[in-house]
């Protein structure tokens, strides 16, 4: 980026991206002219008026890290970290950014004004997060504790 009446030099970012040939062009929602804005109601903050209170013990259970593999590049591996702290989960990505997660359920989390949620198996173990967006159900792996 250079732009000199903001920056004092030129700055450079790494992007991981991969080009995919033979594919359908995506379009992110509201990426171009956005101009709902003005008409969405509500914000992220309004659920905390309907979350729930959930036992630590529970909360505990989701703490780890979870691989996601995005369905237009499933060869670029994103790792999300859930933590627990002063009796609230929250998640990040890549070690970044820590957002609180805010119980809708014993299951259900909002983050941001979107929904997850955490999936047991047979044994109830918790195997998996799904994060429910506009593009579809996008699952996010459980990695195996390091022990």
């Amino acid at each position: 980026m250079d732009d000199p009446k903001i920056y004092a030099g030129p700055w450079t970012i790494a992007v991981k991206a991969s080009l995919i040939p033979d594919t359908e062009l995506l379009e992110y929602v509201c990426a171009e002219n956005e101009q709902d804005r003005p008409h969405l109601v509500g914000k992220a903050s309004d659920d905390l008026k309907y979350a729930v209170k959930v036992a630590p013990e529970i909360l505990s259970q989701y703490v780890g890290s979870y691989e996601f593999q995005p369905p237009e590049n499933p060869t670029n591996l994103l790792t999300s970290n859930v933590t627990f702290s002063g009796g609230e989960l929250f998640l990040d990505f890549e070690g970044k950014d820590k957002v609180a997660l805010i119980p809708m359920s014993d299951t259900i989390f909002s983050i941001l004004g979107d929904r997850i949620q955490f999936v047991k198996d047979d044994r109830g173990a918790i195997t998996h997060y799904i994060s429910f967006a506009a593009e579809g159900d996008l699952k996010s792996i459980r990695k195996p504790d390091k022990r």
